[in-house]
C-alpha cells in the first residue's frame, strides 16, 4: 500500500482550535508553531480544555511578534513574544515552561478530535503500533511512544459540548496500562533548514516492530 499525508494539523496554543494547514516547516522540536504556546493561571499552572471545555472554540493566529487569540462572547487578546528579561517559570504537568504573561454525537468522528499533527493515509488500521522510523516527504521522524488519549477528545471541536465517545469506544479494544491509545508521537530526526512535510508527501517506514502487545510505551 502507498502511504501519504493526507492532512495536516497546527495547533499553535495547547487546547485551543488548530489550523488545518497544506504544508509545515519541521523545526527539531516538532512542526513550527505548534504548541508553542499555552494558557496558565495566576499561579503559573496550565489551563486547559479538560477544565475548561470552551477553549476549544478559541481560535489562534500568530503575528509576526506574538499571538492572537479570538474567542465567542469576548474581546480578541493580543499577547506580544516575551523578552528574556520578562520570562516566569510555569507548570504544565510535572514539567516546567516559560510564561509570557450539548452532548457529542454518536457514530464516526472527525479526526480533529484527536488533535493531530500528520494524519496518514493508506495503511491499515493500528499499523503505527509497529512504527519505529518513518520519512515523511524529505524529512526523517522518530516514534518514541504511542500517544495515550485523555478526555479533550470527548469535546466537540466545533461546539465544545461533551460526551464519551471516543474514550468509551477506545477502551473496549485500546486499553492497556490503565490508558487508551491511538497514534504515535514522533521526534523528527536532525530535520534541515527550510525543510517542510506537505499535505499529499508520500511516507516510507524505515523500520517496523513487532506490534504486538500494542503501542510503544
Amino acid at each position: 500500500m502507498t502511504l501519504t499525508v493526507a492532512d495536516l494539523y497546527r495547533y499553535p496554543v495547547k487546547s485551543c482550535r488548530g489550523e488545518q494547514r497544506a504544508a509545515v516547516p519541521v523545526e527539531p522540536w516538532g512542526l513550527a508553531g505548534d504548541r508553542r504556546w499555552m494558557i496558565v493561571d495566576a499561579c503559573g499552572e496550565v489551563v486547559t480544555a479538560r477544565e475548561y471545555p470552551r477553549l476549544v472554540l478559541v481560535t489562534p493566529f500568530l503575528t509576526g511578534g506574538g499571538i492572537r487569540l479570538t474567542g465567542p462572547g469576548g474581546p480578541d487578546l493580543t499577547v506580544s513574544a516575551p523578552r528574556g528579561d520578562e520570562l516566569i517559570p510555569v507548570t504544565v504537568w510535572q514539567n516546567e515552561a516559560i510564561a509570557a504573561g450539548p452532548r457529542a454525537s454518536e457514530g464516526p468522528l472527525p479526526v480533529r478530535r484527536f488533535r493531530p499533527n500528520v494524519v496518514v493515509t493508506g495503511t491499515a488500521p493500528w499499523a503505527e503500533d509497529g512504527w519505529r522510523r518513518l520519512r515523511i516527504g524529505e524529512v526523517t521522524f522518530r516514534a518514541v511512544k504511542g500517544c495515550d488519549r485523555c478526555v479533550l477528545t470527548t469535546i466537540d471541536p466545533d461546539t465544545a459540548a461533551t460526551g464519551k465517545e471516543p474514550i468509551a469506544t477506545l477502551a473496549r479494544t485500546r486499553r492497556w496500562d490503565g490508558k487508551v491509545w491511538f497514534g504515535v508521537n514522533l521526534i523528527p530526526d536532525d530535520p534541515q533548514p527550510g525543510h517542510s512535510i506537505r499535505v499529499g508527501d508520500p511516507v516510507q517506514v524505515l523500520e517496523q516492530a513487532d506490534r504486538a502487545g500494542g503501542p510503544l510505551r
